[in-house]
Parts: structure tokens; C-alpha cells; sequence
């Protein structure tokens, strides 16, 4: 035997080599793109605090009520019927109840309908 490389044993090396170079250049893309998505988010999150303006307060003090209101806040539905929209069918039906002020309600449920 001779200590030279047969062929094939470089064709061998060769394509090791291009096998690994190209899972390195694959990497690289790919944590390249994750780079520049959080480069945006960080360019987004400056915008949003430097640039955009303040929104307005969610309360209106022009808009709210006289003191005195709501004096008592007694709710009485007798038989109510809703749907979402008016094609749709109805998700309640004659639903009657009486609240009584100062009393605290929950409504738990799901709806269940067809488009």
C-alpha cells in the first residue's frame, strides 16, 4: 500500500467539506433573519415610544354624569331575546331577571350557532 490518497478518498474529503460549509452557511442565514426580526421588533418598540402620539385619556371628564347618577342601579329585563346579528339566530331566549343596586352579577356561558 502507498501512503498517496486514492480518488476516491478525496471526492470523500471534498464532500464532507461542502456538507459542513453548508450546514455553516445555513446557520448563518437563519441567524442572520432572527438577527434582523428582533432589529425590527427593537426599531418597532422606538417608534412606538418616540414617534406615535399619546393617545387621550380613557376618561372624558366632559362626559361624565352629574354627581347623583346612577341614584339607584336597579336593572329589570323581562323576557329579552339577543343575537348577534340580525341574520343570525338568537344566543338568548326570554331571558328575564331582576337586579337588584348594590347586587353583583356574573353571566358564565358559551353560545353555540351556525354561520
Amino acid at each position: 500500500m502507498s501512503n498517496s490518497r486514492k480518488p476516491r478518498d478525496v471526492l470523500i474529503l471534498m464532500l464532507r467539506v461542502r456538507s459542513d460549509n453548508h450546514d455553516r452557511f445555513s446557520f448563518m442565514v437563519r441567524q442572520s433573519a432572527t438577527v434582523e426580526n428582533n432589529m425590527n421588533s427593537v426599531e418597532r418598540i422606538v417608534h412606538y415610544a418616540k414617534e406615535v402620539e399619546q393617545e387621550a385619556s380613557y376618561e372624558d371628564p366632559k362626559a361624565k354624569p352629574k354627581a347623583p347618577w346612577p341614584a339607584q342601579g336597579h336593572v329589570e329585563l323581562k323576557d329579552v331575546s339577543l343575537k348577534y346579528r340580525p341574520e343570525l339566530p338568537l344566543v338568548l331566549r326570554g331571558i328575564s331577571m331582576n337586579i337588584q343596586p348594590g347586587e353583583k352579577i356574573g353571566v358564565v356561558g358559551r353560545s353555540v350557532y351556525n354561520f
